[in-house]
């Protein structure tokens, strides 16, 4: 991308200057007559002192080269459609998937109204099947939290409430199906990282029943709408069931859950209301898992490698970004 902040300041009325970035980002919807400012003062810059009418005439040219390739280039910056395209985890959004979960991002009354009992029920099941559950076996444990909650999962029904409990559930048990896919269970540490995640799963999930009251309250202060904080969600679930997924010793089990927590991750980055903060982090996690195949390979050796390019996003700072937008906001 061109950098254009060392050009005169006349081409940047009603402009911001991107410190982090180190260059002057255009206005919102800024008119052609703009990116022709910019573009001649890249042009004049080229051809300084010239006289001749052939480059003048090869100025002109230029100076509308310049205006549709800067425009192309910096393509209202402020848009989300700048961002690259990301594509949903299919196992989310197909229709005949057992973790189907929808696109839905906000809420009417009447939905809001359906949810609370069933969302009610179920805190009462999960917190119930945490405390029963710490004196069973491991084999015993697994099986039974993930019984209790494809319970509470499949006791929304068709309607598949669109709530951020039932999201966490969902994605707790596609991480687990994944990892039993890819393991043997009687293979040392299998059971123990099940366990994990899948309490992991269930505690994030009744930490957004909390949010999901919030759907209720909203609503009942004279709210026509409640709109979800997709990054909010997708941050908190990674994190929760992050260190989790790197504890899974198997090579390919790993890669395949990291790859599916970066991929649920970045969707929902992408497609919160506040997508253009997260611009860098969408960006990195994009063209690192996008080039992948997303299936382990039969040689570990190489999986290992894909785990340790996927754990070079360790540093992204999502808690820092998402803790600033929400002091703002």
């Amino acid at each position: 991308m061109l950098s254009i902040h060392k050009y005169p300041p006349t081409a940047f009325k009603n402009c911001t200057y991107a410190h982090e970035r180190g260059r002057y980002l255009p206005p919102v919807n800024p008119p052609m007559n703009w990116w022709k400012l910019l573009a001649q003062t890249k042009a004049t810059k080229l051809l300084k002192n010239t006289s001749s009418r052939r480059l003048k005439m090869f100025q002109k040219a230029l100076i509308t080269f310049f205006a549709i390739a800067i425009s192309q280039n910096y393509s209202l910056a402020s848009s989300p459609y700048n961002l690259p395209q990301v594509s949903a985890p299919r196992e989310l959004v197909e229709a005949d998937s057992e973790f189907r979960e929808g696109t839905v991002t906000k809420l009417t009354a009447k939905d809001v109204e359906r949810f609370i009992p069933w969302a009610q029920n179920a805190e009462n099941i999960l917190t119930k099947a945490l405390e029963d559950s710490n004196n069973m076996g491991l084999p015993d444990r697994v099986t039974y939290l993930q019984q209790k909650i494809q319970s509470v999962v499949r006791s929304s029904g068709t309607k598949s409430y669109q709530t951020l409990m039932r999201f966490s559930l969902n994605r707790g048990l596609l991480l687990i199906k994944e990892l039993l896919n890819e393991t043997v269970p009687t293979q040392p540490g299998v059971y123990e990282n099940a366990v994990d995640i899948m309490d992991n799963t269930i505690k994030i999930a009744l930490k957004f029943y909390q949010s999901d009251l919030t759907f209720q309250n909203s609503i009942q202060d004279g709210a026509q709408t409640v709109v979800y904080s997709q990054a909010d969600f997708g941050i908190n679930f990674f994190n929760a069931v992050y260190k989790s997924v790197i504890s899974v010793a198997d090579a390919s089990a790993q890669f395949r859950l990291l790859y599916k927590a970066y991929e649920m991750l970045n969707w929902d980055l992408a497609r919160d209301e506040n997508a253009l903060e997260y611009s860098e982090e969408i960006e990195r996690i994009f063209y690192v898992i996008n080039p992948m195949d997303e299936h382990s390979s039969q040689d570990d050796t190489f999986n290992i490698k894909r785990v340790r390019e996927l754990n070079r996003l360790n540093d992204l700072e999502l808690k820092t970004k998402l803790a600033s937008i929400n002091n703002r906001s």
